[in-house]
């Protein structure tokens, strides 16, 4: 009877580890699927073409079309790999949301909502990421058990 209680109680110990865990899991996990999909979907071609996408680039703020080409490269491409590793995330998501937010704010304002939902579910996941963190599971978390 004592070895059945001792195995209850390591049991639930672990079960309460696992709890305390899961917010850095779906941290985690929020984290890295929205900052790959951004980098994959948008920013790496975006990237690897720049030469040609900058001369024709939308403008919408007015800054010419090959510095709004930069800053989104900038955004989609090298911020969200930060963001992805956790390294420097809510600094790292700053950039991410004001593109994001240009997005779907200016370029896409007179647009029905199924062609701007993409940018505003990357907003929401990006002020969340920026809001909450990056959680156990990053490097910056690595990096403030070194300091």
């Amino acid at each position: 009877m004592v070895a059945i209680s001792f195995w209850a109680f390591l049991y639930f110990l672990s079960y309460i580890r696992l709890m305390k865990s899961l917010p850095n899991i779906g941290l985690l996990v929020l984290r890295c699927t929205f900052s790959f999909m951004l980098f994959f979907n948008h920013g790496y071609s975006k990237l690897v073409h720049f030469s040609e996408i900058s001369r024709n680039f939308p403008n919408p703020i007015g800054m010419g079309s090959a510095w709004s080409a930069g800053l989104v490269v900038f955004a989609e491409a090298i911020m969200s790999a930060f963001v992805f590793f956790g390294l420097y995330t809510r600094l790292a998501s700053i950039p991410i949301i004001i593109n994001v937010g240009v997005a779907a704010l200016v370029f896409h304002s007179g647009d029905p909502i199924s062609k701007s939902e993409l940018a505003y579910l990357y907003l929401a996941s990006f002020v969340a990421i920026a809001t909450l963190g990056p959680g156990t599971y990053s490097l910056d978390s690595k990096l403030r058990r070194v300091n």
